[in-house]
């Protein structure tokens, strides 16, 4: 058989465990996250028992929790869902429930920060987070993110993406976004990055920006500004 000691790396105490001969792997599971650990392997034979190896480290895969949540273009009936990206992220996990429901709602999202959801009660108030899955086979995801909730509106009625001097659509947007302005236009993502900055009536390409809430900042004259915020998926 085989006798094996682990132990977190500033840990002073080692767990152990013991396996039969014919056994030479093993998955510990339950480990936390971005930490390392050393472990050290000892053969029990049949007359004698060996010294233990020189001891190895490895160090378990971060998978950091989204943040920002943001609930917007709410109506009645749907809402639009997005956080920031995380990089280590394969997929994600949306947790929802309506406040008076005590049932919640499991989502598994592609890596896409941005999702529409409908079919909602209206003048209900929800509840929402999510949970990046960085590796599904190992088990390896983030930490369950803040808790955000939102209220749909009362009655429907149309969101409309039009200020006094810019008009903004399709919003969402996925390949293509049309803005109709007198003035100059400059958008940028929540992180402060220019993705455009140009002057009056502008059709854009917009198939290669990442999905995400952006602000369409239009300025009249040098002295009037508007803001628009569109969402990209």
């Amino acid at each position: 058989s085989y006798t094996v000691q682990g132990k977190e790396v500033n840990s002073s105490t080692y767990v152990q465990l013991q396996f039969n001969g014919s056994k030479t792997s093993y998955g510990a599971s339950g480990l936390d996250q971005g930490t390392t650990y050393v472990w050290k392997i000892q053969a029990n034979c049949a007359t004698d028992t060996s010294v233990f190896s020189a001891e190895d480290t490895f160090t378990t895969l971060l998978c950091p929790t989204p943040t920002g949540l943001l609930d917007t273009f709410i109506t009645a009936n749907s809402v639009w869902l997005a956080w920031n990206k995380v990089d280590e992220a394969q997929n994600y996990r949306l947790f929802g429930k309506e406040s008076s429901n005590s049932k919640i709602v499991q989502y598994v999202i592609p890596p896409d920060t941005v999702i529409f959801i409908n079919s909602l009660i209206s003048n209900s108030t929800y509840f929402w987070a999510v949970q990046a899955i960085c590796d599904a086979p190992t088990n390896n995801n983030s930490f369950l993110s803040k808790i955000s909730n939102f209220t749909t509106s009362a009655s429907a009625s149309e969101k409309m993406f039009v200020k006094d001097n810019t008009e903004v659509y399709p919003n969402p947007a996925r390949n293509f976004l049309n803005i109709k302005t007198k003035g100059l236009v400059e958008i940028t993502d929540l992180s402060g990055q220019i993705m455009f900055k140009g002057n009056g009536d502008v059709e854009l390409k917009i198939n290669k920006w990442s999905p995400g809430i952006y602000m369409v900042e239009t300025t009249i004259k040098g002295e009037e500004t508007e803001w628009i915020k569109l969402i990209v998926y």
